[in-house]
């Protein structure tokens, strides 16, 4: 099978998406600032897609109190 998102032929495929391309959405994810978080998660309300809003004011609220993925010593501290 290979990559929705980039196409590369692989065997090791998560929901479609190959591990380079799902790094590659981590770390765009962990360069959001809150207000952008917040702004997306809004914006997919609007779309219908509320795990991904909740995703993103999950983001939001832990980018701001610096917990979760954000917290000292953790995976997105630098970003």
């Amino acid at each position: 099978m290979a990559c929705l998102y980039c196409g590369d032929p692989t065997d090791d495929l998560r929901m479609g998406c190959c591990f380079d391309c799902a790094t590659a959405g981590d770390i765009r994810l962990a360069k959001k600032s809150t207000l952008q978080h917040w702004a997306h998660g809004i914006k997919s309300i609007f779309q219908g897609v509320w795990w991904r809003a909740r995703m993103d004011f999950k983001c939001g609220w832990e980018r701001i109190w610096r917990t979760g993925e954000y917290a000292p010593g953790r995976e997105w501290q630098d970003y």
